[in-house]
């Protein structure tokens, strides 16, 4: 039977976000890495699953639009 006390479970953090959480670490002062893991989650994927890339700004050279 597993433990359910969700003050004392154990919860493992993937390798592949070890880099991450400890950017955060050092960005944001996380106390522990559950904590940092939760931050990377709401800004990476947000509320509502992955967040929509983000639209490349239109480039004018010389008068003429380029990805028009």
């Amino acid at each position: 039977m597993g433990n359910k006390d969700p003050v004392t479970r154990i919860v493992n953090i993937p390798a592949q976000f070890l880099p991450l959480i400890e950017k955060e670490r050092e960005r944001r002062g996380c106390f522990s890495m559950h904590e940092c893991m939760g931050h990377i989650l709401k800004d990476y994927f947000g509320t509502d699953g992955l967040k929509p890339p983000v639209p490349e700004k239109e480039k004018v050279i010389k008068g003429v639009k380029i990805n028009a």
